[in-house]
């Protein structure tokens, strides 16, 4: 479904095992129930996506 170009792992992202599945994500977005706050637009996890997105945004013009 995807293609991986860069083996390298940012350093603000963390990788979670579950079930067999392995998710690389910024630590605030894997926090249990967090996309389903964010979609149902709960205050924090909108907080905490565009704090994260922020960090990669910035993370990528320094690289």
């Amino acid at each position: 479904m995807f293609e991986t170009i860069d083996a390298q792992v940012r350093p603000s992202w963390t990788l979670v095992l579950q079930d067999g599945h392995m998710t690389p994500a910024p630590a605030l977005w894997q926090r249990p129930g967090f996309w389903n706050d964010y979609f149902d637009d709960v205050p924090q996890a909108l907080a905490d996506f565009r704090a994260a997105k922020h960090k990669l945004l910035i993370s990528d013009r320094q690289n």
